[in-house]
């Protein structure tokens, strides 16, 4: 086994407890969520525009809730330890969260982690690491702080007890998860009828015509095929959502317009990819 094999196999390893703390966290988080939800400062400047007279109930119903919240979650701790990798131009984050059908809290971890790195990195891809989330990018910023900003909890974590730790580790090679993928631009017609365009030089990269297949997005979980807009298969290739529509919910929650292109990452070959917009 190679250095950065037993590397991984440890951080596999150490997830395994620190993802079950997750599990069995996520009831506490999900009741601090849900306070926060109702009574942060957000919202309350939202009453007080919107319905002002019953604003003084509100900050009296705020009071007593938050009072009943944080007795109930007195005494909880858990420390979400999350690794970081720093290569060459690219930067890694793996998570100790569930790669798909994860818990609220599990699910936050990743929005969290891809948000703070948006804002330092280009090509932002979520992809696999073993039965869990990694994060990586092109790093565009040179701040030092970003190992801080990956660590601030946000205000349900924080009443939660949850806090966030950012270990840097060095891996030389980039995570398995990445290492297959294809650009796709989007076409009008593509966009019109909610598919994704192939390529024939991009073909093999997907399975047979028609079998089903599993794209993750950030919206959720994809059931796939291949589908043909000629009678002749191979010719003319789309990708299209089987049954639900899920896959027109993914261009219009991402904003994609002809031109625009999405990333598609291997995962398990001719079974399950993950896609995000370039």
């Amino acid at each position: 086994m190679t250095l950065t094999e037993k590397i991984k196999e440890a951080i596999e390893k150490g997830f395994d407890e620190n993802n079950k703390e997750i599990i069995g966290h996520d009831d506490s988080y999900a009741f601090a969520k849900q306070f926060v939800q109702t009574f942060s400062d957000e919202k309350m400047k939202e009453y007080q525009e919107k319905v002002p007279d019953v604003v003084e109930t509100l900050r009296e119903a705020k009071k007593k809730k938050k009072k009943e919240v944080t007795s109930r979650l007195k005494g909880l701790k858990l420390d979400v330890e999350m690794v970081l990798n720093r290569n060459n131009d690219g930067v890694e984050i793996y998570v100790p969260a569930r790669y798909a059908n994860g818990t609220d809290l599990e699910k936050d971890l990743v929005g969290h982690v891809v948000s703070i790195f948006g804002e330092y990195a280009s090509h932002v891809r979520i992809g696999r690491f073993g039965p869990y989330v990694a994060v990586t990018g092109n790093v565009e910023r040179k701040d030092s702080d970003l190992k801080e900003w990956l660590e601030a909890d946000s205000e349900a974590m924080a009443m939660s007890h949850i806090d966030l730790k950012a270990h840097e580790v060095m891996i030389p090679v980039e995570g398995k998860y990445s290492s297959k993928l294809v650009v796709i631009p989007m076409t009008p017609s593509a966009i019109r009828y909610k598919l994704i365009p192939v390529h024939q030089t991009n073909r093999k990269f997907f399975p047979r015509y028609k079998e089903p297949f599993e794209i993750i997005t950030p919206q959720g979980t994809i059931t796939a095929q291949v589908t043909s807009k000629t009678p002749t298969p191979g010719r003319g290739n789309y990708i299209c959502s089987i049954g639900d529509g899920s896959l027109g919910n993914f261009i219009k929650e991402s904003g994609l317009k002809p031109g625009d292109k999405v990333e598609i990452a291997e995962i398990k070959p001719k079974k399950k990819y993950s896609m995000t917009k370039v």
